[in-house]
């Protein structure tokens, strides 16, 4: 196969993949996330002025959890995000934290696993748009879906 063959296959057998391990759906902050947040977390983080609601104030925080300055959502790694550990209840460690919404019962199982497909498929505010261009790079695809 030529080489310039070789990266519009990958291109469209990356594509086909993400179809088939997700079905073609995509959550989205937008139509999934925000809604939930707004309905269990905004009471009190609004209140006490630790979260403003958008879609760039979850993705571009950092945690005030430790002095790493842990992402609240690391995309493609629900595991390494504060915001699951928060709705868990617990550290990647197994250690107990406090479960968030805090004044309210935990959010159902279904709830919490939407919240990791929605950070394992990279986290987007709205389903993303698959786009033919053969100027794409191979780098830029890696870095797309690191």
């Amino acid at each position: 196969m030529k080489k310039a063959g070789f990266i519009p296959v990958m291109i469209l057998a990356l594509l086909v993949s993400q179809v088939v391990i997700w079905g073609g759906e995509y959550v989205t902050y937008n139509d999934d996330i925000g809604p939930i947040i707004k309905s269990n977390c905004s009471g009190c983080h609004l209140w006490s002025g630790t979260w403003e609601g958008s879609y760039e104030d979850i993705i571009k925080a950092k945690s005030i959890y430790t002095a790493a300055g842990i992402p609240i959502v690391y995309p493609s790694k629900p595991d390494s995000s504060v915001i699951i550990w928060r709705i868990e209840g617990k550290l990647p460690s197994g250690d107990l934290i406090t479960l968030m919404p805090k004044f309210r019962e935990s959010l159902p199982e279904k709830t919490i696993e939407l919240f990791r497909t929605w950070i394992e498929q990279g986290a987007y505010e709205d389903a993303p748009v698959a786009v033919e261009d053969e100027t794409i790079t191979w780098s830029e695809i890696k870095r797309k879906f690191k």
